[in-house]
């Protein structure tokens, strides 16, 4: 078990593809064996009350690691919507490893949940040039879509408009303080779909079935598509990532992780 100095900081990290990177560490508030690397989705950064009030609960079950993807916060960078976040997720995990735990975690947040899921799938291959080094022993993706592209919600398309159209990324940078890389995509990225059937350790999946932006299909798609360890919830009356989980459902969390990193994928047919 480890106890941490119990004293919050802030952490400064760089990607490896050069991205400045702020990441936020609060320490556990009992012992564990956990550390924790919390990763937002769009628009989500350390000063947000869902990210605040996400980091605060899951201390309670292990050393956070609170990172702030690029474009986001005090980060650098633009944000590239889950593709080179990887590298910023690969980041986090370096870091979280040097706190001397014996078991690092990822919890990732709608594009955050795309980000940590690409990780665990591509952890070893090179992304834009740079290899993926340092695999989590876990994986929690909360309302995470299966695919890229999705209009099937008028929230999603809100966001698309955002991210793909000049005066959107000028709206998203002044009204949610997000700077979305203009260049977009070059070639499109492996899908989070395509990540979980590449998936060697075990996930957790917290999907609502009140979520206006992810439609439930996608986490049930998910779910079925995960090569490792699975266990998926389907959250009645929960809307989408971190501004609507509510403590209760958060420490839920929390207290799965121990029972998730025992988690073996069943025979078939079992």
């Amino acid at each position: 078990m480890r106890t941490s100095s119990g004293v919050t900081s802030l952490i400064s990290l760089e990607s490896a593809d050069g991205v400045h990177l702020t990441a936020v560490h609060i320490p556990a508030r009992h012992p564990s064996e956990i550390a924790i690397v919390l990763v937002p989705g769009f628009s989500g950064w350390s000063q947000k009350p869902g990210v605040a009030r996400a980091s605060a609960v899951l201390a309670e079950f292990g050393d956070v690691l609170q990172v702030d993807l690029r474009g986001h916060g005090r980060s650098g960078g633009e944000t590239t919507l889950a593709d080179r976040e990887v590298l910023d997720v690969d980041a986090a995990v370096a870091y979280a490893r040097t706190l001397g735990f014996p078991h690092v975690i990822t919890i990732g947040f709608s594009m955050g949940g795309a980000a940590v899921m690409r990780h665990a799938g591509l952890v070893g291959e090179e992304l834009h040039g740079h290899r993926l080094q340092h695999p989590s022993d876990a994986l929690v993706c909360v309302s995470t879509g299966s695919v890229w592209f999705q209009r099937d919600t008028r929230p999603m398309r809100r966001l698309h408009w955002l991210v793909l159209t000049r005066l959107g990324r000028v709206v998203a940078r002044r009204a949610f303080k997000v700077r979305v890389d203009p260049a977009g995509w070059g070639l499109e990225p492996l899908s989070p779909l395509d990540a979980a059937r590449r998936l060697k350790v075990p996930l957790l999946l917290v999907q609502g079935d009140s979520d206006s932006y992810v439609r439930a299909e996608h986490g049930y798609a998910l779910s079925e598509a995960a090569a490792g360890p699975v266990e998926f919830w389907m959250e009645p009356g929960f809307g989408h990532a971190e501004e609507a989980a509510e403590p209760a459902l958060l420490r839920r969390i929390g207290a799965a992780l121990p029972g998730l990193l025992r988690m073996t994928k069943p025979p078939k047919g079992a």
